[in-house]
């Protein structure tokens, strides 16, 4: 009998035990989150093992994971802006520069600082974080380094998104020459330039009147007639008419780099063919000696020119490579071998994927000459002419 008792007591333990486990595991179940693979909230899962959250919850902005340092820096270079640049002299000195806060301290800053206090000027420094170092300082600061020590009238520098507008009138073509020079920087890092230049007008000189008004006697040296003279002469009034003044000379026109032009399309044309120019002439085409093969600083000076002419495909229709050579050797020989070395370059920028429709190679041997010295250095040269229309004029 007590056998049978203990036994029941044991049941009943057992029967009471499971009860109690069956209902914990139900307040489990009831208390875990449900799953909803369809929930347009649920956040992507990321590939960072100790943030990703169980698949099928819900994750609020505050739970999702900050980027990484290198993901938040090259959000940081792609939203960068351009830094820009603007001097002028007209109606006064100022200067604004937006840099980078990188640039604060840099050499190119402090001068551009010294050189807007003497003479004084008004300055607006603006450092931004998300702006790009500048990579033109320092031929930024040179170029008004020239224009305040020649007292440049009328100068004006505005650098922005790869493009720079300059302006002055310059003393004499001497100083407009030595001022392109320091323009070569921005060719190299592949800037649009656009040149405003004019020179001072000469003094016209004196007209006839002026000299005869310069002599005249004025009204206090004029001698007043007495009144005895005034009655003995009773000449009559006669209505004198005034001298028709001579027509003045027409004024210097000033020679502008940009010619004020009607049509758009022409104006274009005219600054890059002043920027091929001006490559060529700070940076020449050389090939080796008695041969037509381009030296690699060519090709490199080529490929810009490619770049500049692509970038205005669409404003060019005919480009012409002219080649030259000095007086060196015969005539014929400096005929063909200018003649080869023009269609090499014109094979080049063929291949290098020049987007221009008509390409014309012409070699003039010594024929054009630009140095007294037929024999010079400067006379062997590479000449390259674009054109709107199909035709030169």
């Amino acid at each position: 009998m007590v056998s049978k008792l203990i036994l029941l007591l044991g049941v009943l333990i057992s029967v009471f035990i499971a009860y109690s486990c069956i209902q914990k595991n139900r307040q489990a179940l009831d208390t875990a989150p449900t799953h909803q693979a369809a929930d347009p909230v649920t956040q992507p899962v990321t590939q960072n093992a100790a943030t990703t959250p169980v698949s099928g919850t819900k994750v609020s902005e505050l739970e999702q994971p900050t980027p990484t340092d290198a993901q938040a820096g090259a959000q940081a270079v792609i939203a960068q802006k351009d830094p820009s640049l603007s001097f002028t002299t007209v109606p006064a000195r100022t200067l604004d520069l937006t840099i980078s806060k990188a640039d604060e301290d840099s050499a190119f800053t402090d001068r551009l600082q010294n050189y807007c206090k003497k003479p004084s000027c008004s300055l607006s420094l603006h450092l931004k974080e998300d702006v790009k170092r500048a990579s033109w300082g320092k031929e930024a600061a040179a170029l008004i380094s020239f224009m305040t020590e020649h007292h440049v009238s009328d100068a004006s520098v505005h650098i922005a998104h790869q493009k720079l507008t300059v302006g002055g009138t310059f003393a004499s073509k001497e100083e407009e020459d030595a001022f392109e020079k320091l323009l070569s920087g921005f060719l190299d890092k592949d800037f649009l330039i656009d040149r405003q230049f004019t020179h001072q007008k000469p003094k016209a000189p004196a007209t006839e009147q002026e000299e005869r008004a310069s002599v005249a006697p004025s009204k206090d040296q004029e001698q007043t007639p007495s009144s005895d003279a005034i009655a003995k002469e009773e000449t009559p009034k006669i209505k004198v008419r005034p001298a028709k003044p001579k027509p003045q000379a027409a004024p210097v026109k000033t020679v502008q780099v940009q010619e004020s032009l009607e049509d758009l399309h022409l104006q274009q044309i005219k600054q890059i063919q002043n920027n091929i120019n001006a490559l060529l002439k700070t940076h020449p085409i050389y090939f080796k000696r008695n041969s037509n093969d381009l030296t690699l600083s060519s090709k490199k000076i080529l490929d810009k020119i490619i770049d500049l002419v692509n970038k205005n495909s669409e404003e060019i229709a005919r480009l012409r490579i002219m080649g030259h050579t000095d007086a060196s050797g015969s005539a014929a020989y400096n005929k063909r071998l200018s003649q080869k070395r023009a269609e090499r370059v014109r094979d080049y920028l063929i291949s290098h994927h020049i987007n221009i429709p008509v390409l014309e190679a012409i070699g003039y041997g010594e024929e054009r000459p630009i140095s007294k010295n037929r024999y010079a250095r400067e006379n062997r040269r590479v000449e390259i002419e674009i054109s709107k229309e199909d035709s030169y004029e």
